[in-house]
């Protein structure tokens, strides 16, 4: 594709090559537009979210996702599956001349999961480039939004003290700019960028201060109203903890939450609720003995054996 040299490149050297004949590509567009059909573009082996997403992401604009839990509950190799099979150049339903150019800022471009990913995204080691973002919005503006930019942020500590990340959320979506981002903390983002997310994803967390903040900020809207904090907590972590991978998916665009198994299936959420409180039913229908009662039962045991 012509465009942004595709290199694993820092700051300095990756200082905006646009390398593409923007007046030459409006003449060849002339008066038709081509699109690709969303029939054969899908890639039938990623998994059901990916799929999901795939078919559910709107064409006319930029997107954002965010991803939260602690580490090692898998957002990185998420964000390595979105770039792989959501966010790739046979994004369906764009135009072909409007292919995603992606973005990776990380100061862990070494991770293993990164190794995974076949599409040849653009690294910033360093986190955060504020010049290529302010890069990324203008030349969309002025050339009437020929390129799709898919920036994805992993676990970039600073994000939540980034000015312009909140314009890029909130607005450069209409510039086509899309923002992937995952960070190991539920409020290291600000409630202005929460306010308008798309999508989320909330993973396992290790302390119950992070899956708390993750239920009251994000998931409690979508639990039985008559369910405390406390309860909220319990059904967050009875999901999450024994199996990697799991959690919970919130589309605000279509109004749907989903659970997510470890195979990344998207499972009816009252479904899962359903087993929780049946679980918890049968638990209580246990009746439990003191433990005096207890000691008393043993001796009468040993007592009728000796005799």
């Amino acid at each position: 594709m012509n465009g942004l040299k595709r290199k694993r490149q820092n700051d300095s050297e990756c200082k905006f090559e646009l390398e593409l004949d923007l007046e030459s590509k409006s003449n060849k567009r002339e008066n038709k537009k081509i699109k690709k059909s969303c029939e054969g573009t899908q890639d039938t082996g990623a998994e059901p979210l990916y799929r999901y997403l795939r078919n559910m992401t709107p064409k006319n604009g930029g997107t954002s996702l965010g991803m939260f839990g602690t580490t090692r509950s898998g957002k990185t190799c998420l964000l390595a599956g979105l770039l792989n099979h959501v966010y790739n150049e046979d994004f369906s339903g764009n135009d072909i001349e409007r292919k995603p150019i992606q973005v990776l800022m990380t100061t862990s471009p070494n991770a293993e999961p990164f190794e995974a990913i076949k599409t040849d995204p653009i690294i910033f080691g360093q986190g955060h480039s504020k010049e290529f973002l302010n890069f990324c919005s203008q030349s969309n503006r002025k050339h009437k939004n020929p390129f799709h930019f898919v920036l994805g942020y992993d676990d970039v500590c600073q994000f939540r003290h980034i000015g312009e990340i909140t314009s890029l959320f909130c607005t450069e979506r209409n510039n086509w700019c899309s923002s992937l981002v995952s960070t190991q903390y539920a409020k290291f983002i600000g409630p202005d960028i929460r306010g308008n997310m798309n999508r989320i994803i909330l993973l396992d967390f290790f302390s119950n201060e992070g899956s708390m903040q993750a239920c009251e900020l994000y998931l409690k809207g979508f639990l039985p109203e008559d369910w405390s904090k406390k309860r909220c907590n319990e059904f967050y972590r009875w999901w999450t903890k024994p199996r990697k991978g799991t959690g919970f998916f919130i589309d605000n665009l279509d109004n749907a939450v989903f659970a997510i198994d470890s195979k990344r299936s998207l499972l009816n959420l009252d479904a899962i609720i359903q087993q929780f409180e049946s679980k918890n039913k049968k638990g209580k229908g246990k009746k439990k003995i003191p433990k005096e009662e207890k000691e008393e039962e043993s001796e009468t045991e040993n007592a009728s054996q000796e005799g």
